[in-house]
């Protein structure tokens, strides 16, 4: 069984796999060893993969170590893709992951597809990998929670307003539902617009829609050749994992 870990700047998400298929997950937001030694008690664990983008708890690294097989994604971790971005030891390890993820379950299946992923999540990020394994690059802006904050942080007087999925529509008629209709509205528009842009000026592609506002953004963004994998950076956490494995054996 491997154990990926993914410790992101709002939630910390570990998943369980056996081969290729994710058996159990949790989510936690604030988190310590312990909550970690119990999920991981009497599970026959071969490796351990950690992605950590956000702050992780004093002693992980040797909790891990001198337990199981330990993986950190660095810069310099091998990887089944191509990676040709200028600024590897820059590149967010959630983007690393979720592009490994879309070109391995592509290539279980047999097929040959560029992708472009887009992770909603405190950002948003669009990130394109072609269908020979070569991750090109891809763009960062504010995710929708941050466009809410930063049009109360940068005025005097516009208030903070949730996100709130289930109460938003195209025309505003107050203050706070003109805040989050353009939250809303706007980052579903630049989603349809960057996914159109793409596909015009690189090359025929799929979209993948993965993080924690892709169900909502699937259920009312319609692109066509689509498709929602919650799970993705872990997936391809796992697959990284499973790379090194191999190569360790």
């Amino acid at each position: 069984m491997n154990v990926a870990i993914d410790i992101g700047n709002t939630r910390t998400k570990i998943a369980f796999f056996e081969k290729n298929e994710q058996v159990d997950h949790a989510f936690w937001v604030h988190w310590t060893l312990e909550d970690l030694d119990l999920r991981l008690k009497g599970r026959n664990i071969d490796g351990v993969i950690l992605s950590a983008s956000g702050k992780e708890p004093e002693q992980l690294e040797a909790f891990l170590k001198e337990r199981y097989f330990f993986l950190r994604l660095e810069h310099t971790t091998a990887l089944p893709i191509t990676n040709t971005y200028k600024t590897p030891r820059t590149l967010g390890k959630d983007r690393l992951a979720a592009v490994t993820g879309a070109y391995c379950a592509d290539k279980r299946l047999g097929k040959e597809r560029n992708n472009l992923v887009i992770d909603a999540g405190t950002c948003v990020t669009y990130d394109y990998i072609n269908q020979n394994g070569e991750y090109l690059g891809g763009n960062i802006s504010p995710g929708l929670e941050m466009r809410l904050k930063a049009m109360h942080a940068f005025t005097a007087k516009l208030p903070l307003v949730e996100k709130n999925e289930t109460q938003w529509g195209l025309l505003g008629n107050d203050t706070e539902s003109a805040l989050r209709n353009g939250a809303i509205v706007g980052l579903m528009a630049e989603i349809k617009g960057m996914a159109a842009l793409f596909r015009h000026n690189i090359a025929p592609m799929d979209i993948i829609l993965t993080g924690g506002d892709s169900e909502f953004l699937m259920n009312n963004i319609h692109i066509k050749n689509s498709f929602w994998l919650p799970n993705l950076v872990l997936d391809g956490l796992n697959d990284i994992l499973e790379y090194n494995s191999r190569s360790n054996n």
